[in-house]
């Protein structure tokens, strides 16, 4: 995202479904204690493996109050611990007949932990997945292909009963470059799905292209930002206890034309 991001991003506006005011700003007394690390790794060839183990105690937890449409957090003193597992796994592979790279990793997690809603302490945990698939393709040295994508998950179980909606996030990208002599052209495109709850969701595209030409000494660029003139991008970030939905204003189409000289 960051050769799209970095030219089209004009305004960032985040709404979270819990709101923090400066009168019950959680300041912890000390630090949280790791009582107890296990990490055990694995490497086979072009496979590789992890799994984490990871207990924290705390002393402080965030309490969350909901009154008049708002929540409030504030702290409260109570005792408590926190545990997370994670199993972390990459596969590569290459064919080099098609000129061609692969490679898909896996996460998998979930975490443990108290929350206090209304004064009553009740147990979580929070599941998590992601995918992130990447494969590059250079089938001539004129042309050249790029995709990578990272599908996730999180879903979230609070007390004995209460469990919310899983929900999914995708992001993939393609790149397409070409280039011959001195000239390179690049055309990239993006896809966004965001499930807002379970019966929004949200589908974004963006796109980018880009001309250089190389003549001696100088270099000339012609390229075009927010090619199909997306006015908005949306998206939800999850955690196990709370979600936050925030919404960045794009700017419109831009082009862009560029002359350097190299001394």
């Amino acid at each position: 995202m960051e050769g799209l991001f970095s030219g089209v991003f004009a305004q960032h506006i985040t709404l979270s479904h819990q709101r923090v005011y400066p009168d019950c700003i959680v300041i912890a007394k000390c630090p949280p204690q790791i009582t107890n690390l296990h990490v055990q790794r694995k490497r086979v060839g072009i496979r590789t493996a992890s799994f984490a183990y990871l207990h924290t105690d705390h002393n402080l937890m965030t309490r969350s109050d909901y009154k008049d449409g708002i929540f409030y957090l504030s702290p409260y003193e109570k005792s408590n611990s926190d545990e997370n597992y994670t199993l972390h796994s990459v596969l590569s592979k290459g064919v080099y007949d098609w000129n061609l790279k692969s490679s898909v990793e896996l996460t998998m997690s979930r975490t443990k932990g108290k929350q206090c809603n209304d004064g009553v302490v009740q147990d979580y945990r929070y599941d998590y997945l992601s995918v992130e698939p990447k494969i590059i393709w250079a089938p001539s040295r004129l042309f050249e292909a790029a995709y990578q994508a990272k599908l996730s998950c999180g879903s979230s179980k609070i007390g004995d009963y209460r469990r919310l909606d899983a929900l999914w996030n995708l992001s993939q990208r393609l790149t397409l470059s070409m280039g011959w002599g001195d000239t390179d052209f690049r055309l990239s495109g993006e896809h966004f799905y965001n499930d807002i709850d379970r019966t929004q969701h949200l589908n974004t595209w963006l796109a980018d292209a880009s001309l250089v030409q190389r003549v001696g000494k100088w270099r000339f660029t012609a390229s075009v930002t927010n090619l199909l003139n997306k006015k908005e991008y949306s998206y939800t970030l999850y955690s196990a206890v709370q979600s936050s939905t925030s919404w960045v204003k794009l700017r419109p189409r831009e082009y862009l034309l560029s002359i350097q000289y190299q001394w």
